[in-house]
């Protein structure tokens, strides 16, 4: 979200879900890194639908 306009955000998702992954050993190559096929414009659209989500939910909140 912090990222500056015209910033590769696919590239930057991607880097982040190798980080989870090497912090997490389950995590291991389960997670996509494919964003960069995405347009920035859709991404942003995602990450701030996503960041809007209360962090204070229960449950599984993507099911609702």
């Amino acid at each position: 979200m912090n990222l500056p306009e015209g910033e590769n955000i696919g590239k930057a998702i991607n880097d982040a879900m190798k980080a989870i992954e090497m912090e997490n050993e389950d995590l291991k190559d389960v997670l996509p890194k494919t964003y960069n096929r995405l347009e920035n414009d859709v991404l942003v659209a995602l990450l701030k639908t996503f960041s809007s989500i209360p962090m204070t939910l229960e449950g599984d909140v993507f099911a609702r």
